[in-house]
């Protein structure tokens, strides 16, 4: 780097780096990565979700429909997983046919439930 009057060092540089890529991602409208969310007393369960953004625009039109008590959901939801996966717990919802609409949207009861608990505030 001798001649051009600058001095980057490696922690600079990646720092910069760093910045561009998350305003880069952040224009194109990527999700904040998880660890820079709030905490909740529901991360347990809204970690199960690929898509938090979108689940809170379901739980949103999910709550319109009726209301719920968050905790009591929660609580239900976590003795319905278990140490299931969201899939295998989506799958039981519609062999049992379990499913809820909102909206326009129809999906597995728990997905719907997992979409409330998404909607409520930090």
């Amino acid at each position: 780097m001798s001649g051009s009057g600058r001095n980057y060092t490696r922690r600079s540089v990646a720092i910069g780096g760093g910045v561009a890529v998350a305003l880069g991602l952040a224009a194109i409208g990527i999700n904040a990565p998880r660890w820079f969310r709030a905490k909740t007393a529901y991360d347990d369960l809204l970690n199960k979700l690929i898509d938090r953004d979108a689940a809170e625009t379901v739980g949103h039109a999910m709550i319109g429909t009726a209301s719920f008590d968050t905790r009591q959901v929660a609580n239900d939801l976590r003795k319905r997983f278990g140490a299931r996966t969201l899939a295998d717990v989506a799958k039981e919802d519609i062999a049992q046919n379990r499913l809820v609409e909102a909206k326009g949207w129809v999906m597995p009861e728990t997905v719907g439930l997992l979409c409330v608990v998404a909607a409520q505030p930090a």
